[in-house]
Parts: C-alpha cells; structure tokens; sequence
C-alpha cells in the first residue's frame, strides 16, 4: 500500500532524443516529412507555406488569404467543402502567422481517400469569392473593435509597430486596411507564395501506402519554393510610449527590445536567465511583483523568434495607480540580475522547471513533428533540442551575470503603458 505522508522522490529531467521522421525530397525544393508512431488510427496533415506576415505586401493580406482558402474552389463552394470535411470526420484549422501560414488537417486514416480531393482543390483551385471575403470582413472588423477595448491588445500592437516601424513584422491591421483588402489581392498573394509551394508534414497511425497517397494528391503542380526576403531593419532609439484611458481601472505595461534568435550559440542559456527574470511562476518578477507587492495578478517576461529577427519583451496587468511602481521594481530586478550571483538553489529550480516545462509539452506524437518542424523551418541543426538541454545543465551562476550584461539587458528597455 502505497504510504501518502511520503512524497514520491525527486527525478531531474533528462535529455531525450527527438524521434526522426522518413523524408521524401519534393520537386519544388520543399520535403515531405512522415512520422508513423500513434497508437489510433489517426493522421495529422500539415501544409506549411512561406507565407506569412513577413511576405504581404499590406497589413492583413497574409492572414485573410489563409483564412480564404477553404471558403470556396473551383468546384466546391464553402458549404460544400465545410460538409465534406464534416461527413468524414476531418477538423480541418488555416493559420497565418509572421513567417509562415499553414494548412492543417486531423481525420481518421480511413476516410483520406474521401476528403482528398477537397485538399487538392484547397492547395490548388481556392476562388476567394467576393461574397465569402465580405463576410469574413465584416467577422474581423467586429473583432477588431472588441479587441481594441482590451489594454494588453492595444499596448502590445503599439509595441510591435514601434519596435519594428519599418518592416513586415511591425504591420498592424486597422480597420481601413480590411476594408481595402480584395478578391484580386488574395489571388495575388496566393499566386506567388503558396500555390505549389509547401513543405509537407504526416503525423500518426497509417498504412504504408499513404504517404504516396499524399504524393498523388499534391501531383506535378508543384512550384520551387522562394527564400525568406531580406528587409533591413533598423534598431529604433529607445521609446516610452503612454496611451491614457480615463476611464480605465487597470493599465497593460509592455517592456522590452530587439534580441536574439534561435541561431544565437549561446540561446538555451539566455533562454534560462529568462526563466529565472520573469518565465515561471517560481520567478524573480513574479515573486516581488506579485507575491510581494500584490500589484498584479501576474507578471511574465518571454524571448520571442521569428525567420528574421527576435525580441524581448514583459508584460504585465496592473492596477493603474500601480503602473509607475511596477516600472520601478522591473527595472530594480533588471539592475539586481545584472550585478549580483544566482544562488546555487534558485538557479537548480530554474533549469528543471524549464526543462520540465519542455518534456511536458512533449507528449504526443503530434508534438514530437511539432519539434521536428521547428528544426526544419528555421534551419536549425537536428541535435537542436539534445543541445538546448546540455547548454541549460552546464549553465552557471557566472553565465547568468553576464549574459544579463551582454544580450538580455544589454540595452535600455522601451515601453508602452496604456489605461
């Protein structure tokens, strides 16, 4: 019988090797990734297409573009594509995020045969139809409003188009842009970054013949995929950006800059001293700003890459009589964790939290392509994920110090404060 005054013991986190997909090179210079390890008979069926935000000649385009795919073809309009995929079982989600958009497709083996020619029509024949794009319109200029009413929505916008002012990363979609946004635009945008070019991603439980199946389906109209352009940004001056509302009881407080990516040598230990600033619960903002000062109900800070760049950034929900004392203690913990040692025990938390954290979010076969997938798009080494491991155990108290000096806060914080 198993004694419950005793706590079970403790058991560090390990490093795992990540499993490795079968690949088939795809004549458009993309690949066909598959990955056969689920216990149910199930497929996940990704499209990924160089696509995004990074890509779009206007705020909006990229997204409404994703959005559009599946509202109508050239042989289905979008209630017939809707009840095939429901009639079979299939959930199917389109995004579009800064550097890539992406097809992705959950059904049950048995039914491909009967949604596939629906996914080729998608990926080669979408009609954008004047009457589908109106609505969609419509659905986002309302959403649109609704967020605008939220603080933390408003200072991050304001953050991002300040941070990177002249360059795709910094669009922000306002009203007059979905507004002007036309069938011909998405055609336009579709035409010369997705049709065709795509890196395929299969997940599950399959017979051997499905791969080639998936093969048949994308056909010969594949289209050599284009590089990631290149748009010199430059590093704005420091910027402190107050956008009042009076009748506002609460403030959004963002902070932060421009960093490094993943491709930096030294990213999974900067990514450690993060954890310990401002990435768990257990952290330095979180204990003196919430725990401490109860000045809010959470405060977190978070490195976030892209293809072409990456930033800093914390955030934070504050009462508004607050919002200049919270500034202070993030800017006394920033003097603090670059001039004084982490201790022994604070940092040991930190590395098995994060590491922890990691293995948790490992935990179905779909997250082990989801990994996979990262190396792929962002041209990381295959042993990424073994070394982020290695770094974080080696990492040091001397390491934390001077990483804070020389890359996390190397330089001054900006800010937006709205409420």
């Amino acid at each position: 019988m198993v004694d419950r005054s005793i706590a079970p013991e403790f058991i560090a986190p390990q490093i795992f090797h990540l499993p490795q997909p079968d690949r088939i090179a795809l004549g458009n210079g993309g690949e066909f990734f598959f990955l056969n390890i689920l216990d149910q008979p199930v497929i996940r069926l990704e499209f990924v297409f160089r696509a995004g935000s990074w890509f779009q000649d206007a705020p909006g385009i990229a997204f409404f573009t994703a959005k559009m795919i599946t509202e109508g073809s050239a042989t289905y309009d979008s209630k017939t594509i809707a009840e095939r995929f429901d009639r079979y079982g299939a959930f199917v989600n389109v995004n579009s995020e800064l550097d890539f958009a992406s097809l992705t497709i959950h059904v049950p083996e048995k039914h491909f045969d009967g949604i596939a020619p629906v996914i080729r029509e998608i990926l080669y024949a979408p009609s954008f139809p004047e009457h589908e794009l109106e609505l969609s319109k419509r659905i986002q200029l309302r959403q649109l409003e609704v967020s605008k009413q939220k603080n933390n929505f408003v200072a991050f916008r304001q953050f991002r188009k300040q941070l990177y002012s002249d360059i795709p990363y910094g669009h922000i979609i306002e009203e007059k842009d979905i507004e002007s946004i036309t069938p011909a635009m998405l055609q336009a945008h579709f035409r010369n970054y997705m049709h065709g070019k795509f890196d395929i991603f299969l997940t599950g439980n399959f017979d051997k013949a499905l791969p080639g199946k998936v093969l048949r389906l994308v056909g010969d109209e594949l289209e050599s995929l284009h590089a990631f352009p290149g748009h010199p940004a430059r590093d704005p001056a420091p910027f402190n950006t107050c956008i009042e509302k009076a009748d506002s009881l609460q403030s959004a407080v963002i902070m932060g800059h421009r960093s490094v990516n993943r491709h930096y040598e030294k990213y999974p230990s900067v990514l450690l001293l993060n954890e310990v600033f401002g990435g768990y619960f257990g952290s330095r903002l979180m204990q003196n700003i919430r725990e401490d000062k109860g000045y809010t109900y959470g405060i977190y800070s978070q490195l976030s890459t892209m293809k072409k760049d990456a930033y800093f950034f914390i955030s934070s929900d504050v009462k508004k009589e607050y919002k200049d004392r919270v500034i202070e203690e993030i800017n006394k913990e920033i003097k603090e964790i670059k001039t004084k040692m982490i201790g022994e025990e604070e940092l040991s938390q930190a590395k098995n939290h994060i590491k922890g954290s990691f293995l948790n979010s490992f935990t179905t076969a779909f997250s082990a392509m989801d990994k996979f997938r990262n190396i792929h798009l962002y041209d990381l080494p295959e042993n990424y994920y073994e070394n982020l491991f290695e770094q974080i155990d080696r990492a040091t108290a001397h390491d934390m110090v001077r990483l804070a000096n020389d890359v996390l806060f190397a330089r001054p914080l900006s800010s937006v404060v709205v409420g």
